[in-house]
């Protein structure tokens, strides 16, 4: 076994020992818990780790970012199929962020990840809800798209 093999296998030797409630609800120093960090860092083994765990992916961190959004932020679009593909967070596809007040799909959208968009719509997102910008989703990559050129 590779250094690089044994030091991946330690690594998910400690994720399991973790408990739910740490992953779920641990701050880290900037907000994020472990769950979160994961899906910003589309950290899909971890994901699939803590979802044969059974935590809970529809708890938001101490910024009030969820899993879908934290994907949806960074265009982790394996993290983000991973979870809308086995329904772990379905009642957050279309919930605002207490703190900005996006939702997944706006996030996505403002960073330009229309893979994450579609992925997004595929699972259901409304596409006409207006976020604190007064604009769809839709709307927003258009203009992006537009000032890209």
């Amino acid at each position: 076994m590779s250094s690089t093999d044994s030091s991946a296998h330690e690594m998910q030797e400690k994720l399991q020992q973790l408990t739910n409630d740490y992953i779920e609800s641990e701050d880290l120093g900037d907000g994020h818990t472990l769950l979160v960090a994961a899906c910003f860092d589309n950290d899909l083994e971890a994901l699939k780790i803590f979802h044969k765990k059974g935590v809970d992916f529809t708890v938001r961190n101490h910024i009030g970012a969820s899993t879908l959004d934290a994907c949806a932020i960074n265009g982790s679009i394996e993290c983000l199929n991973y979870i809308l593909e086995n329904h772990i967070a379905d009642g957050l596809i279309n919930d605002e962020d207490p703190m900005s007040g996006f939702y997944p799909a706006l996030y996505a959208a403002s960073q330009n990840f229309e893979d994450c968009y579609k992925l997004l719509e595929q699972y259901g997102a409304d596409v006409n809800m207006q976020g604190p910008y007064e604009k769809t989703e839709q709307e927003i990559l258009q203009l992006i798209k537009a000032q890209a050129q």
